[in-house]
């Protein structure tokens, strides 16, 4: 049952089948030592996932039997949760004190009981059950910092009900919409691992950093209750995250390199082979947030001052110098026409390049610097010139001594 809870708290699936099982082998224990409890997961449970009152009351039926003083703590759970619902509650006099502060209303008494014991989720749940805005947003910063998104989900949607604008979104529609709470990343990871591809071989094929496919790798576990990359496998396959595994694969196991190759070229093929199985990776959709595009509109900002200016502004002073006002616009014509000829050429090659381009910093930051090196280096180069061309077949255009 604990396993259960947690996975609800965390969002992750396969809780409700633990938790229907629990409740039949409390049919024959005594209410109070087992359905209690069991009631109890299955309230917060269903609150998570945001039914509605009916449904909550069912789920908290335990709580209305006679004979639970000995099971208070239980008992004031129930009591809780319906309150959380807003369904009509019992006598709090004898509940233990954190429930019976929240339901007589005082959210914030409550919160610091479960604090002070350093229960914080419990402390969240309570500023939830409140009706005041401030709470309710501190309840959420609270559990999102947990990552307990579920709870946090429930949260925005009250929220959002109550009139709040502002309220961050939760996951994203295409993990929410994955059945076990995997981000794309996170499922396009998992198909390679199916196909029987170690960290490094998925870091190569997604251009990403090892230790970042190791990341995914520990989520992925997490969230499909796997120990190994074959128990991971079977339960994405189940879950149809993954198409047929190969026997290798199901073995958690790399299948062996084609006979009378090197072992790299075997692997390249391999690669290759589980790429075209897996059918081409898309592009990343993610949209952006507002800091990103303001560091790039900086970075625009920064390649104009740098760049722009010195080519828009003092590379025709330059040529004015060395050329003359009588052969300045032939001489400038020269300067860009060759400086455009070669970006014709270069920008693509460059652009080709980069897409092959693999490793731990990623496919295009290399360039990134290496091109900004470039550039700076062209600029220091360009305003040593005195002669358009830097050699002596442009000597008719050598300023005169």
């Amino acid at each position: 049952m604990i396993s259960a809870r947690v996975r609800a708290r965390r969002g992750e699936p396969g809780y409700w089948s633990v938790l229907d099982e629990a409740a039949q082998a409390a049919k024959a224990a005594p209410v109070a030592l087992s359905a209690l409890p069991i009631a109890a997961a299955r309230a917060e449970a269903a609150w998570l996932e945001g039914a509605v009152a009916r449904r909550i009351g069912e789920e908290t039926g335990p709580a209305e039997e006679p004979g639970l003083a000995e099971s208070h703590w239980f008992a004031g759970e129930l009591e809780v949760w319906r309150h959380r619902a807003g369904l009509d509650c019992g006598d709090p006099a004898g509940l233990p004190e954190p429930y019976r502060l929240e339901i007589t209303g005082d959210a914030a008494g409550a919160a610091r009981w479960w604090q002070e014991r350093g229960c914080s989720y419990e402390a969240a749940l309570a500023l939830a059950g409140s009706g005041d805005r401030a709470a309710l947003r501190r309840a959420l910063d609270m559990l999102r910092g947990l990552g307990a998104h579920p709870a946090a989900a429930a949260v925005a949607r009250r929220l959002r009900a109550l009139g709040e604008h502002g309220v961050p979104r939760g996951p994203r529609p295409a993990t929410a919409a994955n059945p076990a709470g995997l981000t794309s990343r996170e499922t396009e990871v998992l198909r390679l691992m199916a196909a029987g591809l170690t960290n490094a071989e998925i870091a190569a094929r997604l251009v990403l950093s090892d230790r970042t496919v190791a990341h995914h790798v520990s989520a992925i576990f997490r969230k499909l209750g796997a120990r190994t990359r074959g128990e991971a496998g079977e339960q994405a396959a189940r879950l149809g995250l993954t198409g047929p595994r190969s026997p290798a694969a199901r073995a958690g196991r790399l299948p062996s390199s084609p006979p009378n190759r090197p072992g790299r070229e075997g692997l390249v093929t391999q690669v290759r082979a589980a790429s075209a199985a897996l059918g081409p990776l898309a592009e990343p959709t993610r949209k952006v947030g507002k800091r990103w595009i303001a560091l790039i509109a900086l970075a625009n900002l920064g390649l104009c001052l740098g760049y722009l200016v010195p080519l828009g502004v003092l590379l025709p002073n330059q040529v004015q110098a060395i050329a003359g006002s009588a052969h300045k616009v032939a001489a400038m014509g020269l300067v860009t026409g060759i400086g455009a000829a070669v970006a014709m050429i270069s920008n693509p090659v460059a652009g080709a390049l980069s897409d092959r381009t693999t490793g731990r910093f990623g496919r295009r930051h290399p360039w990134t610097v290496c091109g900004a090196l470039a550039g700076a280096a062209a600029l220091v180069l360009l305003a040593g010139q005195h002669t358009i061309g830097g050699s002596s077949s442009a000597g008719a255009w050598r300023r005169p001594a």
